[in-house]
Order: C-alpha cells, then structure tokens, then sequence
C-alpha cells in the first residue's frame, strides 16, 4: 500500500562527502567521460553535485517536537561510534552499481567495501533508531552514494534509462575510490538545498 503524502520522509541520517576536497577531481573525471561518450539517456545535469554527495544511513519522519530528540539520540551514540573509528576510520568505494537493474538503469552509485566501517556504524545508528520509533525504512538498507540520476525533460514523462554495460565500458578502470575519512554523520531534511548547494542539515556529530 503506497504512502501518503504525509507518511514520506522528512528526513535522512547521512554521512556526508562533501568536504573531501579529494574526491571532485574525481568525481569530475567520471562526468567528463560519461558524457564525452554521450551515452543514450545520460545528461550532464543528472550528475550529482559534489556538495550532496552522501550515504544514507536511513530515512527518518520527524516533526518540529521530535527533530531535537533525533538529534540528542544521534549525539548519545557518538562515544561508541568514536571508539570504533579509532581501529579504522576509512571509507573505500570501488564498487560501481546501477538502480533497478543493469539493463534499465536509472541511478548510477558507488558501495562502499563490503563488512566494512561504514557497515557497521550503520547497524548501530539503524538499531538505535529503530528502537525509538523514529526509522521510516525497516528494511535493509543498500549503503550506495548515487553519483548519478537520470531526468525527464517534463515531469509527466518517465524517466529515461541508460544501459550500464556502456558505462562499465566507458569508465574501465576510472573510479571514484577512496579511501576516504569518515568525518561526520548528520540529520539533513530531504528536498532542501541551502544557497551554497548543500542539504540543510538540522544537526550531526563531528567524529
């Protein structure tokens, strides 16, 4: 049964790439290929900006009343998130991979290295989340930064697909890789764009 309007997410845990200053030249490389191969259903706008370059942890439906307690719950679990990135505080994403499926592709991502970090922080932030009745999404989640989504030039056509072989093709060995720090995770409202083009972020711990 679809939701309403009113049961969709307000709000998403995220972990934001978006001051790693080494990944642009990267993520630039990406976009400059695809497009001078000028694959069928590929734009140059449906690149993701580097400013919201993010993993989601999870979706979350929040109020005015219960932003501050998602907030408060997300800083409690800061001390055991700390002591885990003491072992290991590095994010690697050579893995690439498409959204629905690789003959009708619409969304163009990276995961991270499987059973690592990220994985883990995952659980914990989910199961603590979950716990309190604030998680939208209860199923398990695909941990992928999506660097690309197609658009349609009117809102009532279907969104065009891509054929995600020509892109493997095209990238070869090219990838957004890694390793990367993991530096903050933060509680940003879903659809925003601030006026320097970053999600609006309600609050986060800096790790």
């Amino acid at each position: 049964m679809p939701q309403s309007k009113d049961l969709k997410p307000t709000h998403f845990i995220s972990v934001p790439l978006t001051r790693l200053t080494s990944i642009r030249p990267r993520l630039n490389q990406i976009r400059a290929k695809l497009i001078q191969v000028e694959i069928d259903g590929i734009k140059e706008e449906d690149f993701v900006k580097s400013t919201k370059l993010h993993f989601t942890l999870g979706l979350l439906r929040l109020s005015e009343t219960t932003i501050p307690t998602a907030i408060a719950l997300l800083d409690s679990l800061k001390p055991d998130i700390i002591k885990l990135l003491s072992h290991n505080n590095l994010i690697h994403m050579n893995n690439l991979g498409c959204f629905p499926n690789e003959d009708n592709a619409r969304v163009l991502y990276y995961r991270p290295s499987e059973n690592g970090i990220l994985d883990i922080v995952s659980g914990i932030v989910r199961k603590k989340f979950r716990e309190e009745g604030l998680l939208s999404d209860t199923g398990p989640p695909t941990l992928h930064c999506t660097i690309l989504k197609t658009s349609s030039t009117q809102k009532k056509l279907k969104r065009p697909n891509f054929s995600y072989s020509s892109v493997q093709k095209s990238l070869g060995d090219l990838n957004i890789g890694g390793p990367y720090p993991f530096e903050r995770i933060e509680i940003a409202a879903v659809g925003t764009t601030t006026p320097e083009g970053y999600y609006a972020v309600e609050g986060g711990i800096a790790l």
